[in-house]
């Protein structure tokens, strides 16, 4: 089957790879993390604060070691070293990323500002690390932590409003209408602003009255 679209916004090519975004749900997850030194630590710090049940440690595998994982790092080997453990990856179905090695990697690791549940990452599709990392700090200081209390609020509502609004399309329209609302400026002045607000705001943009 071929699927095409309207537009195509690149083309994937040998110097520039096509990467498609990702965001990977790792709780419970077997993970491994290769490789000396604090940059391998942090690494597994990452991973476990992801919910990830990671196993650390600084030499390569044997492939009885890999197998059976859902993600592996290795962070500071060899490049000798990385394009074995890929090709060991590539054979038991693990997911590998070596650090500043892409050649030898299913994927690459862009550069993230957090806020709460918001997520913006940034990536070059790593031609320039550097880059992404200049542009995810000016949007740092963008997004402050008003966007998460913002998403929090959202998370609490959204089951709520669905059985509110249960038609799709309306309910797409009250939140962007509710993105579009003043309440991010509110919660920005330092103004409390209740998940009930959100709800209420939601359903009056689109002409739901809720019932006390």
């Amino acid at each position: 089957m071929e699927i095409s679209g309207k537009s195509k916004p690149s083309t994937p090519s040998a110097a520039t790879p096509y990467y498609l975004p990702v965001l990977l749900d790792l709780r419970g997850r077997r993970c491994l993390v290769v490789g000396p030194g604090d940059a391998a630590n942090a690494k597994a710090e990452e991973l476990a604060s992801a919910g990830a049940i990671v196993e650390r440690r600084s030499d390569p595998p044997a492939a009885d070691e890999l197998s059976g994982c859902f993600l592996c790092f290795a962070v500071g080997l060899s490049r000798i070293q990385n394009e074995a453990m890929f090709e060991m990856a590539d054979r038991y179905g693990v997911l590998f990323y070596a650090v500043d090695d892409p050649a030898n990697s299913h994927f690459i690791v862009p550069a993230v500002h957090r806020q709460g549940g918001l997520v913006i990452a940034v990536s070059t599709s790593g031609a320039c690390p550097a880059l992404a990392v200049r542009i995810r700090d000016g949007l740092a200081a963008r997004f402050g932590p008003e966007y998460a209390q913002f998403v929090a609020a959202c998370a609490q509502i959204r089951s709520r409003l669905a059985e509110l609004i249960p038609d799709f399309e309306t309910r797409r329209a009250a939140w962007y209408a509710l993105v579009d609302s003043g309440l991010l400026a509110r919660m920005r002045s330092g103004a409390v602003v209740t998940a009930e607000d959100f709800l209420e705001e939601a359903c009056r943009s689109v002409g739901i009255a809720l019932v006390s």
